[in-house]
């Protein structure tokens, strides 16, 4: 029988990232970190009912599953770990942890700073040896979340900088984003502020327990899947029950994830070259959300909006597109839907009396249905 997983296994966290070479990186068809406050709060209030709890032991805590794609480079090299479903609970703990460290070395205690440093060097970066000039941090998050991360940790890489060796320093990810998200931070705040409570109530040892207790204790089944394309059908599967994916994000999940070498650099050259130009273009999410039940229309008058994305996905694999063929069948109709859609630009350059019409179709809120007609 044919599988599209490898296996599936419990696992925590340090199990995670125990080999040194193990870089986990979010890919870039998926959603932005987006754990709100009460989210992170709930997790916190979890944790202190595992540490305080009054067990002999203390239990363990199931997060959920982990869907992986483990990319194979040879020795000595980085080998990306790409997390494709779980990248909202592995964020959060990896934002945990460096609140820890933060929190142990802000003691002033000298001992406590090598400590910490200790932590950054074992699971927060990796030695240069691996990551070379590219950015040595454990957890690549998204491209919008970069910022906000590599702003986290180099506050705290700075404050230990007299106790980092030279091949251990950090090396930011350089990846600029027109929509950098600041909920990283705003979270990290939430976490720092827990961490920091709970050496004033206690001690040192408290905070070693809780870190001790984020890497071993909370655990996940893995899945690891045989080839990256696979991932989002069983992120699908999985997430049926949950907050379900846009047709967009399906569009984007399924479009990245036919990109033949898999490496950051040619992810950030098809997003940086064709799908942002192409993405941008719409403007809002709102608009470009909107596009595809009419775009598909055009092609299947009996298409339904919980249809659309099957057919599109179908009518991609029946003819073997590659993601830049899929973004020029999808421009084919993006200036026309545009022009009836926001009608900023005039991009076809329509007279002046069929601009109008359009606006006045905009103003009476006509359907997206009536779209394809228009396009036609």
């Amino acid at each position: 029988m044919e599988k599209l997983t490898i296996n599936n296994q419990e696992i925590n966290f340090a199990q995670l990232i125990k080999q040194d070479n193990v870089q986990l990186r979010v890919p870039h068809y998926q959603r932005n970190y987006k754990w709100t406050k009460k989210q992170v709060e709930d997790l916190v209030t979890d944790l202190n009912g595992l540490i305080d709890g009054g067990h002999e032991k203390i239990p363990i805590h199931f997060m959920g599953s982990i869907i992986g794609h483990q990319i194979n480079n040879g020795f000595n090299q980085i080998e990306p770990l790409l997390i494709i479903d779980g990248q909202q609970r592995v964020t959060t703990i990896f934002l945990a942890l460096l609140a820890c460290i933060e929190t142990l070395s802000g003691t002033g205690n000298s001992k406590n700073e090598k400590e910490a440093a200790s932590y950054m060097k074992k699971l927060i970066l990796m030695d240069h040896s691996y990551a070379g000039k590219n950015s040595n941090l454990r957890l690549q998050v998204s491209r919008d979340d970069s910022e906000a991360m590599n702003n986290v940790v180099t506050a705290i890489h700075d404050g230990l900088a007299l106790h980092m060796s030279e091949d251990h320093k950090f090396i930011p990810r350089q990846m600029a984003s027109k929509t950098a998200s600041k909920r990283i931070e705003q979270n990290y705040k939430i976490l720092r502020n827990w961490a920091a409570q709970e050496l004033t109530g206690y001690d040192e040892t408290r905070i070693i327990k809780l870190m001790q207790l984020l890497l071993t204790n909370l655990t996940f089944v893995y899945i690891g899947v045989q080839n990256s394309i696979d991932g989002p059908k069983i992120f699908d599967r999985l997430n049926s029950r949950g907050k379900p994916l846009t047709v967009a994000e399906l569009v984007k999940n399924d479009i990245f994830s036919r990109i033949e070498n898999p490496s950051p650099d040619e992810f950030e050259k098809f997003e940086s070259s064709t799908w942002d130009p192409f993405h941008r273009k719409f403007q809002t999410e709102q608009i470009f959300q909107n596009y595809f039940h009419p775009y598909g229309l055009l092609h299947d008058p009996n298409l339904t909006k919980a249809t659309a994305y099957n057919y599109l996905q179908k009518e991609w694999n029946k003819n073997n597109l590659a993601p830049e063929e899929i973004i020029k069948e999808l421009s084919k109709y993006q200036n026309d839907y545009l022009d009836i859609a926001v009608g900023d630009k005039n991009l076809c350059e329509h007279d002046e009396k069929i601009v109008n019409a359009f606006k006045r179709l905009r103003d009476l809120g006509q359907p997206l249905t009536i779209y394809p007609f228009l396009i036609k």
